[in-house]
């Protein structure tokens, strides 16, 4: 019978709960009723009849929806068999789509020479950095008379921020050259380090007036020149 018999599995289980002839009675009421729309003709015993005014307006909506079909509305199984028909058209045109585009998903191989080129374009960045750091450092060890290493954490987080964001080696250089001409010999030459000179305020110490003439004496002039065993050691 399709859909015009679907009383739906709560009203087949209620059901069950009646004796055979109550039963009976609530089935004939609400075949009746599903297929011509009138109320039972013959007198119903109390429970079944109950049973029947609470499914009742179940029964009017699947009646309603059987009237659609009948006058041109398209019934479940047609709806059904339209969205194979359109899953199939679907996935013929994908199909045909598919030929006729170019592949332009990357190989394997072409993704791998991208990521050997990219781990290369990276090291030389790595590389390029721990030589400006360990510039940057001799050059503040030779200034101030520190031991700063150029790879220790505090020094490379900040450090190569700086780097990251495009400053140079002669920029820190100058930022040292500023702050040591102010902070040595004053309170507040603790600040000489690394995490201060390189820090968030990098940019403002850049463009104070740098001195005249900042010279670190001869000693502290070689080990820049040189690197510094301190300077180099991570």
């Amino acid at each position: 019978m399709g859909d015009a018999v679907n009383f739906y599995d709560s009203i087949i289980e209620g059901a069950q709960e009646l004796g055979p002839g109550d039963r009976g009675q609530l089935y004939t009421a609400c075949l009746e009723y599903l297929y011509y729309g009138r109320e039972p003709d013959f007198a119903m015993r109390p429970v079944p009849h109950a049973m029947f005014v609470m499914v009742r307006p179940v029964l009017d909506n699947q009646r309603a929806k059987q009237m659609a079909g009948s006058k041109g509305g398209r019934t479940r199984a047609e709806r059904q068999a339209n969205g194979k028909q359109t899953a199939k058209q679907s996935a013929s045109k994908a199909q045909a789509e598919a030929k006729q585009t170019p592949k332009q998903n990357p190989t394997e191989q072409e993704q791998e020479i991208e990521q050997e080129q990219f781990s290369n374009e990276n090291c030389k960045k790595r590389d390029e950095w721990a030589e400006a750091r360990r510039q940057v450092i001799a050059y503040l060890n030779a200034a101030t008379g520190s031991h700063f290493k150029p790879n220790a954490d505090v020094t490379r987080r900040h450090l190569d921020a700086r780097l990251r964001e495009g400053y140079t080696v002669e920029d820190c250089k100058r930022v040292v050259d500023t702050k040591a001409a102010q902070w040595l010999g004053t309170d507040m030459a603790r600040y000489l380090r690394t995490e201060t000179l390189f820090g968030s305020k990098f940019e403002g110490y850049l463009n104070e007036p740098c001195p005249t003439s900042v010279q670190a004496d001869d000693e502290w002039s070689s080990y820049a020149l040189g690197g510094g065993a301190d300077a180099v050691t991570s």
